[in-house]
């Protein structure tokens, strides 16, 4: 099951009340769904990130994956500047 980027909470809202890490309680919770469904959840979440922002992190979880990625590449075009809140990632 394949979820869109900031599936967590929508961007237009506060993200920095919201983040956690990756063994917080919302993504136990998609884990916990995924293994009672025997699919693999991908899910945009937030995690902490460095200088007050936060980091944009897909979390892919099911029986026998567990994985993550920070986005690297950030959206700052059309009059949205995606850096003001979030932090890069470093890998890819």
């Amino acid at each position: 099951m394949v979820f869109p980027e900031a599936a967590m909470r929508a961007f237009g809202n506060s993200l920095k009340d919201i983040a956690e890490p990756l063994d917080g309680p919302w993504a136990a919770a998609v884990r916990s769904i995924a293994q009672g469904l025997d699919i693999t959840v991908v899910a945009g979440m937030f995690t902490p990130g460095d200088g007050g922002r936060v980091r944009n992190t897909l979390l892919v979880t099911g029986p026998g994956i567990e994985t993550s990625y920070d986005k690297i590449h950030l959206f700052d075009a059309f009059g949205f500047a995606e850096s003001h809140t979030v932090a890069a990632g470093t890998a890819p």
